[in-house]
């Protein structure tokens, strides 16, 4: 995280960055665990969305810190569809080897 002082100086902050936790971030956090849910839609039942919710919010927050210390994202629009689409991919992916007993 940058700051600025009353000359103008640009410093860096040490720390966890805690800019998204919001009402706006948790708004942000519920699109990303409902674009991550539509990819299993038809076969995930409650307990997938539970797994979901609580997994989800967990590694979207992590995302979202490693995200905003290494790259720029302005708005989050990166964070939100970046992780809902592969979180969405993964758990397809999950649910297609439990459903055929394969390993990928």
């Amino acid at each position: 995280m940058y700051l600025s002082d009353e000359n103008g100086d640009v410093t860096q902050t040490q720390g966890v960055d805690t800019y998204g936790n919001t009402a706006v971030g948790a708004l942000k956090c519920a699109l990303a665990l409902v674009i991550a849910f539509n990819a299993i839609g038809g076969r995930g039942g409650p307990l997938e969305a539970i797994i979901i919710v609580i997994f989800g919010t967990v590694t979207y927050e992590l995302n979202r810190q490693i995200l905003s210390r290494f790259s720029v994202n302005q708005g989050g629009s990166a964070t939100i569809f970046e992780f809902g689409g592969f979180m969405g991919l993964a758990i397809s992916l999950i649910l297609y080897c439990t459903k055929h007993n394969t390993i990928i």
